[in-house]
């Protein structure tokens, strides 16, 4: 950026030498988003087979239970399908709260994403509004102060403090067009309009230093 230049609302107008940093923890944070993620679905498909298992092994233990009153099997048969079923539940809610541990894990991982790309974004300063470099304060390499990094403001509207003398105020008055020119800028000129009028009558600030100004 340079001094004068326009620039635009949301451009950005200087990137911090922070940012390689923030942008590699970026990067990894989205990868363990990615391997979380992966890690839920696996466990999601491990739940899927152990619930089939745990149906079948019911299954099994509701047969066995009818066989053994039937006097078809015996009473360790039965026991053993029983245990076997328990098992099979064991197992399956032990996945699901595993389960459970897995989709906390993403969630903080998608958190810790969005803070990454939240402090990468910090690392670009982009202009609050439209508007023209007015000045710069910090240049590359620079440590930026506590006056920041430019100053910048909208010059497409310009206020002018102009002095007069007592004699003329009754001429003046809000809403009145003007047309101002200074003496650093020959042969040029811009229409304004008078939008208020000082309260307090002072002395001249400014003066050409000859003999006979009138700074009263």
């Amino acid at each position: 950026m340079e001094e004068g230049q326009r620039v635009e609302r949301g451009q950005p107008l200087a990137i911090l030498e922070t940012q390689p940093v923030l942008k590699a923890n970026l990067t990894k944070a989205e990868a363990e988003v990615t391997a979380a993620q992966r890690a839920l679905d696996a466990q999601i498909s491990v739940i899927e087979r152990y619930e089939a298992e745990r149906r079948q092994a019911q299954a099994e233990a509701r047969r066995g239970k009818q066989l053994y009153r039937d006097g078809a099997t015996s009473l360790q048969r039965y026991e053993s399908l029983q245990a076997d079923s328990d098992a099979a539940l064991a197992q399956l809610n032990e996945a699901i709260a595993n389960e459970t541990t897995l989709k906390a894990d993403v969630s903080v991982r998608q958190a810790q994403v969005k803070q990454a790309r939240a402090d990468l974004d910090q690392a670009t300063v982009n202009a609050p509004s439209k508007g023209t470099i007015l000045e710069i304060l910090a240049r590359a390499g620079d440590r930026v102060g506590e006056d920041g990094l430019l100053l910048m403001g909208d010059t497409t509207r310009m206020g002018v403090v102009a002095e007069v003398y007592q004699s003329d105020l009754p001429e003046i008055r809000p809403g009145q067009t003007a047309t101002i020119t200074a003496t650093g800028f020959p042969g040029q000129s811009q229409n304004a309009e008078v939008t208020e009028i000082a309260q307090q009558i002072s002395s001249q600030s400014v003066t050409s230093g000859k003999a006979g100004d009138k700074v009263d």
